[in-house]
């Protein structure tokens, strides 16, 4: 009788209890408490292929969200506002697996929202605390390297945009240590997490850091699945593009009109050394470096050099004719590199960023590839030297 009075308590405990249904394959489910929202909606923004945006219904500071994922990490992002339309818009990345997962929301920190549950996210979490760390370390000069650029933009005077260039010059020169910095620790995680999501979208960011031969390495190491996902695929494309444009290469061919609406193609410049200047009207160091490109061209030009200025512009296109113009660079030819085209100049030469100078021989071979740092400058000037006098 004492052993059937348990029996009855204890079905009473348990039975009384709900029962959680096992998650099915492919599928993960989030427990979400909201401080500061008693009831309401939070969204979920998906990008990409699948791009659409979730409601999620909050109730008495609670909500539950389910889903399938197709592949082994989702990248979403949520946000107590319908629609993300600028940078400063208050919004948190989440990184979804196929499990059961936690979901902690402040409403008035959404920046500070806890995901646990997901080892991707876990993997986020530890590589943000570092950047963090050194992003504190360089705050201070951060927000004067800001209030220089607004002083700068609001300069009225030729002596107040003097001061105000030589210190942001300075401040420019001091920033490159935090970003260095930022990069080490990059570079540190993806070669001791070989095997996390995290590892594919950093390297996806920082590509450009790394040659054709030691991004494969890191690729082959990454897990099946993520090779496979559309992430992965995408990224392995950006790898095999890496062997476009180096030294060493042969030029990739172009077809396309110029400035003033003439034909104009790579072998046009063939018996000459060809610079191909890839640059844009918004790009400040592409404009300060004109001056220069302009003693090279006069310096070398009656000795068979050339340039060909190729133009981030397609959307701006006044913005480009008067930036040719005003720069007074218009002695040498102008393109648009033809984005979203099936010629597009800057994918034939893999130029992710600006500027980008690519220096190409007589025979079509690219002999030099060179960024903006004063290194870059410095061995562009070597090179051309060194082939004309």
């Amino acid at each position: 009788m004492k052993n059937l009075k348990y029996l009855i308590i204890a079905l009473l405990i348990f039975g009384c209890k709900e029962k959680e249904t096992p998650l099915e394959a492919n599928k993960f489910r989030i427990d979400g408490e909201v401080t500061g929202m008693k009831s309401g909606n939070l969204y979920i923004f998906n990008f990409g292929a699948d791009a659409s945006v979730d409601t999620l219904k909050v109730e008495e500071g609670q909500f539950k969200y389910e889903g399938t994922i197709n592949e082994p990490v989702k990248r979403v992002y949520l946000s107590a506002q319908p629609k993300i339309t600028k940078p400063d818009d208050p919004f948190t990345t989440l990184y979804l697996e196929p499990a059961k997962m936690k979901l902690n929301v402040d409403i008035d920190h959404i920046n500070k929202t806890k995901l646990t549950g997901s080892k991707t996210m876990d993997d986020s979490y530890r590589l943000e605390l570092k950047r963090d760390q050194i992003k504190e370390k360089y705050s201070e000069i951060n927000s004067e390297y800001r209030a220089i650029r607004e002083s700068l933009n609001n300069a009225t005077t030729e002596s107040e945009k003097k001061e105000y260039s030589l210190k942001e010059a300075e401040l420019s020169k001091a920033l490159q240590s935090y970003n260095e910095e930022i990069s080490i620790v990059n570079q540190d995680f993806i070669a001791n997490n070989p095997q996390s999501y995290i590892t594919l979208s950093n390297l996806s960011y920082t590509l450009g850091e790394y040659s054709q031969e030691e991004a494969q390495n890191i690729f082959d190491k990454l897990p099946e699945g993520l090779k496979n996902s559309r992430e992965g695929k995408v990224l392995e494309k950006e790898i095999q593009d890496k062997t476009k444009g180096v030294v060493g290469a042969k030029a990739g061919n172009f077809n396309t009109l110029d400035i003033n609406g003439k034909p104009i193609k790579l072998q046009d410049f063939e018996g000459r050394y060809l610079l191909i200047d890839f640059w844009a009207s918004w790009c400040v160091p592409c404009r300060k470096g004109n001056p220069h490109l302009l003693d090279l061209y006069a310096q070398y030009s009656p000795k068979g050099f050339e340039i060909i200025g190729v133009s981030d512009d397609d959307t701006r296109q006044k913005a480009w004719r008067e930036a040719v113009k005003k720069d007074g660079i218009g002695v040498w030819r102008h393109v648009l590199r033809g984005y979203q085209t099936s010629e597009d100049i800057a994918d034939i030469y893999n130029v992710e960023g600006y500027p980008t100078k690519i220096l190409v021989d007589p025979n079509g071979i690219i002999v030099g590839r060179y960024g903006n740092s004063p290194e870059d400058n410095k061995a562009m000037d070597e090179k051309l030297d060194a082939i004309f006098n």
